[in-house]
C-alpha cells in the first residue's frame, strides 16, 4: 500500500529572495511547468525561458525567476505575461557554469501555480 501524499504549502519570495506572504490564488488554479528546453545551458549566454501550463489563466498571473535562489528574470515585462494565455517567458543569463536549481514564485495575484523546481547544469 502507498503511503499517503502529503500536502505541501506554497512558498513564495520577493525579487530579494526573501519568503513573502504569497498574492491572493483565484479560483481554478492552473499548474506551470517550465519548459526545460529553454532554460540556461551555457553560462554568459542569454535564454529566453518558458513557463506554460495548461487551461486559462488569469492575466495578472506573472512570476519570478531564480538559478539558485537569486533572481533571474520576471514574466510580468512581456507582452505575454498580462494575457489569460497559460504561457509566460523572460530572459535570463546565468554567468558562470555549474548546477542551478531553477525555481519561480508567483509574483502577482492569479490562477496560475508556480512551475516545480527543475536542476540543470551549465556549461
Amino acid at each position: 500500500m502507498a503511503a499517503p501524499a502529503v500536502a505541501h504549502a506554497e512558498v513564495c519570495f520577493s525579487r530579494d529572495g526573501f519568503v513573502m506572504t504569497c498574492p491572493s490564488l483565484l479560483p481554478h488554479p492552473v499548474k506551470a511547468r517550465f519548459e526545460v528546453g529553454t532554460l540556461p545551458r551555457v553560462a554568459g549566454s542569454p535564454s529566453e525561458i518558458y513557463i506554460t501550463g495548461g487551461g486559462r489563466v488569469d492575466g495578472t498571473s506573472n512570476f519570478y525567476v531564480f538559478a539558485n535562489g537569486k533572481m533571474l528574470c520576471e514574466t510580468s515585462g512581456n507582452l505575454d505575461g498580462g494575457n489569460t494565455t497559460p504561457v509566460r517567458h523572460c530572459n535570463g543569463t546565468i554567468t558562470a557554469p555549474g548546477t542551478y536549481v531553477i525555481s519561480a514564485s508567483r509574483s502577482n495575484s492569479g490562477n496560475f501555480l508556480a512551475p516545480d523546481d527543475v536542476v540543470i547544469n551549465v556549461q
